[in-house]
């Protein structure tokens, strides 16, 4: 398994990537890691499979989609819908979540969602990409063996994109399609039955479900031999 920082972080340069980059700029670096792996000895190139989390798994199609020869692909909550979507059932929660207020209050607030994520978009590369990629565009030219990964109780990536990513993928022909979903499981793959981003730094257990790491570890047992 091969790990590497982002552009812009730690020893990686390039364009910073809270800045300038967008996720198909973080296309291209996976692209280039793994035309330097094709290049090792020790490294068969036709068996290579990539796996992303989060904006991982929005990444991980754009790479597959472009390169038949990545054996397979695993998307860890990754996401079926456009960034506005996403971000707007987010913002949605918080707004449900804020105490004391009417209704016609939430109303108001939800009516400051578009403008504030167009704002920021003009602002932000970064930000105009990932809320107006549609990813199913990527997903429908993936062949490979997909793993499908998803917590029950992520409040980040709705738990039915799982299903919604799978949908995608076999109805544009792939058949090789697997979707594995945990209870009581967040975004980060944490054991979690509320699954609330502030929660995060209280949960008592840190460590990522030994399930999902072996679901991870038998998919691309099977799909790389």
């Amino acid at each position: 398994m091969l790990r590497y920082d982002d552009r812009g972080v730690g020893e990686s340069g390039g364009r910073s990537s809270l800045m300038t980059a967008t996720s198909a700029d973080f296309a291209d670096d996976v692209r280039a890691v793994i035309a330097w792996l094709r290049t090792r000895p020790d490294i068969d190139p036709d068996r290579i499979a990539v796996a992303g989390h989060s904006e991982g798994g929005l990444i991980a199609p754009l790479v597959a989609s472009t390169d038949s020869r990545v054996r397979a692909v695993a998307l860890l909550a990754g996401p079926a819908y456009s960034g506005r979507r996403v971000l707007v059932y987010q913002n949605e929660l918080g707004i449900r979540a804020i105490p004391g207020f009417t209704d016609a209050q939430r109303d108001s607030v939800r009516r400051t969602i578009p403008g504030a994520l167009d704002s920021l978009a003009r602002a932000n590369p970064w930000f105009n990409y990932f809320i107006n990629v549609d990813p199913a565009v990527a997903l429908r030219k993936v062949k490979q063996p997909v793993l499908v990964l998803q917590g029950n109780t992520d409040t980040q990536v709705s738990p039915e994109q799982a299903d919604t990513l799978a949908f995608i993928l076999r109805k544009s022909g792939n058949t090789r399609v697997t979707v594995q979903r945990f209870p009581e499981t967040n975004h980060l793959f944490l054991r979690d039955p509320s699954g609330a981003a502030s929660g995060y730094s209280a949960l008592k257990d840190q460590t990522i479900r030994r399930e999902v790491l072996g679901a991870l570890a038998n998919f691309m047992v099977t799909a790389l031999r």
